[in-house]
């Protein structure tokens, strides 16, 4: 796997541990409103069947059986559902966890396809230079050559050889 696939490799690892800790996060709110939500349910339950044996004792009545206790199945749910949040919430630690790895990896990544792209860069470089300089070394020997042959002022047929080809490329 080449760095820089392996660098979007470790990224999407990443992202994916990330929306894992928020879909812990979301279920954990969601449990702690569902409890909350059945808690209320049993308050309630628990007043209407107290109101309602207040009411039967007032007008000279025993209270109406029940079977299950008001309210009881509401803070089972509540119960459970705190329960749930808990155990959802203690799941977190160790994804946090492994983001925190993922992020040290994505760095080693990242830093290990930075320096293959500039070590490839780097290569081009030197070998555009070593082009480049057997260029200049030609150009200058020819330059040297014919001022050898030549000297620093010579006559010659502008006809033949104009003056704009006779440039010097040495300062």
């Amino acid at each position: 796997m080449s760095a820089r696939a392996e660098l979007q490799a470790r990224l999407a690892e990443r992202d994916r541990i990330a929306s894992e800790i928020a879909g812990h996060r979301q279920r954990v709110a969601d449990l702690q409103s569902q409890a909350n939500n059945a808690e209320a349910r049993a308050i309630a339950e628990r007043a209407s069947a107290a109101e309602a044996d207040a009411l039967d004792m007032a007008e000279g009545r025993k209270p109406t059986p029940r079977k299950a206790e008001p309210g009881a199945d509401a803070g089972r749910e509540a119960v459970a559902a705190r329960r749930a949040a808990e155990l959802a919430e203690a799941e977190i630690p160790a994804l946090e966890s492994a983001l925190a790895d993922a992020e040290r990896e994505i760095v080693d990544s990242a830093l290990t396809a930075f320096r293959a792209e500039r070590d490839a860069a780097h290569r081009e470089v030197l070998a555009s230079a070593e082009a480049l300089g057997l260029a200049l070394a030609r150009l200058l020997a020819t330059d040297l050559a014919r001022e050898a042959l030549t000297g620093r002022r010579f006559a010659f047929d502008p006809a033949r050889h104009p003056p704009t080809d006779l440039w010097q490329p040495r300062p």
